[in-house]
């Protein structure tokens, strides 16, 4: 079978861009790795790049339905984990390196097969750029030069039209703790997520939070700098009148070189 014959090459890629980790809309070593091995594969591919990192191509044509298969190229913020890069704290610690990996698998195996060719629909692959929402210091540097429009890669990417064509699109996403045999998930609940946005101004009101929020929710804060740019909407600040289960999702906000980071929730 052509994924058995493939999984040492394939792991290996895994491996390396697990290796090396890098955030939205910086994906530059993880995009390469990307084209390289498609450009093996299907010497004539042709490749459509957006927001600056994402890939975009297909096999088959001439067919009314079109079918993605998502994978998204970005890390997250980090710095804790055990193969975290030193320099931007990016860590592959949400398992988005194994979407890559198996989406380039998934083309092997249908363009060397030529199965695609017999199939009803057109397939194609999107690798999406920035799926974490954080890092927002350097996404609004985007904002002002134009080069993106939303701090997010799939809100981009369907600004741009990237999915206009597509009818139907698959991701698969790693799942947290440990099985004792292979186990997968159907119709989860990971779609989007919540932001919430903290400014804690000084000591005193860094302190009176720490003392304020359940440690058993809130992990770590630390005090941060009000960020520039455009304050967030309304509906994404958490205010003194929202109640106790507004901060149940809380997991963490670091500072790092004065600068805020956020999480989902």
């Amino acid at each position: 079978m052509l994924f058995k014959e493939q999984y040492a090459e394939i792991a290996t890629i895994a491996r390396t861009i697990f290796d090396n980790p890098e955030l939205g809309y910086k994906e530059v070593k993880t995009r390469q790795t990307v084209i390289d091995f498609l450009q093996k594969v299907n010497p004539a591919i042709e490749l459509d790049s957006f927001s600056t990192t994402g890939l975009k191509t297909s096999l088959g044509s001439g067919k009314e339905l079109n079918i993605a298969f998502i994978a998204e190229l970005d890390a997250v913020y980090a710095p804790s984990h055990w193969r975290a890069d030193k320099s931007t704290g990016a860590a592959h610690n949400c398992g988005h390196y194994t979407q890559v990996a198996i989406a380039l698998a998934l083309y092997r195996y249908f363009f060397v097969s030529g199965v695609y060719r017999s199939l009803d629909y057109k397939l194609t692959f999107i690798f999406v750029p920035a799926e974490e929402y954080l890092d927002l210091a350097y996404r609004d540097e985007l904002l002002k030069s134009k080069q993106i429009s939303y701090y997010g890669g799939k809100p981009e990417a369907m600004k741009l039209g990237v999915f206009d064509d597509i009818d139907i699109g698959i991701c698969v996403h790693a799942m947290g703790g440990e099985f004792s045999e292979r186990t997968i998930e159907t119709n989860c609940d990971l779609a989007g997520f919540l932001y919430k946005r903290y400014t804690f101004g000084s000591e005193k009101r860094r302190m009176r939070a720490l003392t304020r929020f359940p440690r058993k929710r809130l992990q770590h804060v630390h005090a941060v700098q009000r960020r520039s740019g455009p304050e967030p909407p309304a509906a994404e600040r958490l205010g003194e009148g929202q109640n106790e289960s507004d901060r149940d999702g809380i997991r963490h906000v670091h500072e790092r070189n004065s600068e805020p980071h956020y999480c989902r929730v």
